[in-house]
């Protein structure tokens, strides 16, 4: 014969501490699973038409092409990494991850940003913008001085942002194909430079600081 129900009878009752700490637990675990943090590994795929949304932990993630308009990635954890060559074809934000060649050292640059070619050249709002807050870009020393590529045309901002390796190659870092006439379209505001190298001829730099 079943003892369940008389077990449930004799079991002492919860205590007001045992019960407090089971509901913080449950309350920790519902807000970690709200995040909605990708696992390890996982691609970037691009659900929406635009205005995609990835949260990502201490992982490595799969590199990306992404065409939606107004993405956004967010490391919401320290340690959110991309290991291969990642692109934009279109507006997007990115905060607090790290771009490297760790599995992809020949790559010529870690991060490409393409110009609309629907775009009229050199029209008002014309090119893809992206802005990316508080992100690392390292690249090994036997790599491509070029951390960042953009087609002439392109927009880019990046505020806070720290920039290392040091190629054996010179080169500029953010490397602006659209020359000195769309210098004010990439902007590098109170990011560190640990490259050895020119954060970019064609950029423009305020409280940019560069360290050996």
């Amino acid at each position: 014969m079943s003892t369940g129900m008389y077990e449930k009878l004799l079991r002492p009752a919860q205590s007001p501490e045992d019960a407090n700490d089971q509901a913080l637990a449950d309350n920790i675990v519902k807000r970690v699973q709200n995040l909605d943090v990708l696992t390890e590994r996982s691609l970037l795929s691009e659900q929406m038409k635009h205005s995609n949304m990835w949260n990502l932990g201490d992982a490595v993630y799969g590199s990306f092409r992404h065409a939606a308009d107004y993405n956004q990635i967010r490391g919401i954890a320290a340690g959110a990494r991309f290991t291969k060559h990642c692109r934009f074809d279109n507006h997007a934000t990115v905060f607090g991850v790290e771009f490297s060649d760790d599995d992809a050292p020949a790559t010529p640059e870690l991060v490409h940003i393409t110009f609309d070619p629907t775009a009229v050249p050199d029209a008002t709002g014309a090119g893809h913008g992206v802005l990316f807050m508080n992100c690392t870009f390292r690249r090994q020393s036997s790599s491509s001085p070029q951390h960042v590529y953009l087609e002439s045309g392109a927009k880019a901002i990046f505020v806070g942002c720290v920039f290392l390796g040091r190629p054996d190659t010179t080169g500029d870092v953010i490397n602006n194909a659209g020359g000195a006439p769309k210098a004010t379209y990439v902007q590098a505001i109170g990011c560190l430079n640990g490259t050895g190298n020119s954060i970019g001829t064609h950029v423009t730099p305020t409280g940019v600081l560069t360290i050996s």
